[in-house]
């Protein structure tokens, strides 16, 4: 008997059928009599066969208040790539990516990420007959407000204020501070430098420009990074 196995579909979701054909008479003995020259038949699976799948077992790892690394075992056969989505829950914003198969992980750092803020990220495949599958569940983490273990004398004041906020840095090993301010979307909407002097800052921070709300201020020295939450209240 000369068969010829071809799949019905590539993502099998539920019992599927495969079928093929055979060519009677022309090699070897068949129990029923064929009807004509070609005889076609259908196999029924009863269990799911599934080849293109969204990714699971998602957890967070190496987690700061502006970054974190995304992680995920990568499943199923027949997938061309991932999408993956960043939910901020509290604004409802989305941050979005294409990634190719096989990826298990995904760096996301600031302006996507801001101190304190909870987020939820997940996945769905792309299959390579163009479908796409379901999202994976949701999987939820917040970001920590500050670094642990920075220098307690690096002092930002008043706070809440009016837009001018005073800055007292000292311990600094670099010669340069990075000022940046981020909204609660993660946009960052003010950046300014500061010149050290035998390792200590003292500035005003000019926020006057920025409409009332909260904000998140991050001054980087060398590898000193020092995190805070401003309100500004005119």
């Amino acid at each position: 008997m000369l068969i010829t196995l071809t799949a019905s579909s590539k993502r099998m979701m539920a019992a599927t059928c495969w079928g093929g054909y055979s060519l009677s008479g022309i090699w070897a003995d068949k129990t029923e009599a064929n009807m004509g020259s070609w005889d076609y038949w259908v196999v029924k699976l009863d269990g799911p066969l599934v080849l293109c799948v969204p990714p699971a077992d998602l957890y967070v790892s190496d987690l700061t208040p502006t970054s974190v690394t995304l992680n995920w075992t990568a499943s199923g056969l027949d997938a061309d790539g991932y999408k993956l989505q960043l939910h901020n829950i509290a604004t409802g914003s989305v941050y979005s990516k294409w990634l190719p198969a096989g990826t298990t992980s995904r760096n996301i750092s600031a302006p996507s990420l801001t101190p304190g803020t909870e987020y939820g990220f997940r996945l769905r495949a792309t299959c390579n007959d163009g479908s796409t599958t379901e999202w994976s569940p949701l999987y939820y983490f917040t970001t920590p407000l500050r670094i642990a273990g920075i220098n307690n004398d690096w002092k930002i004041y008043p706070n809440p204020g009016n837009g001018q906020f005073n800055l007292q840095l000292s311990g600094l090993n670099n010669e340069m501070v990075q000022a940046d301010v981020f909204n609660l979307t993660g946009a960052m909407v003010h950046s300014v430098q500061y010149s050290t002097s035998d390792g200590v800052v003292a500035a005003t921070l000019d926020l006057n420009h920025l409409p009332e709300g909260s904000y998140f201020l991050r001054l980087t020295s060398g590898e000193q990074v020092f995190m805070e939450q401003l309100m500004i209240q005119h």
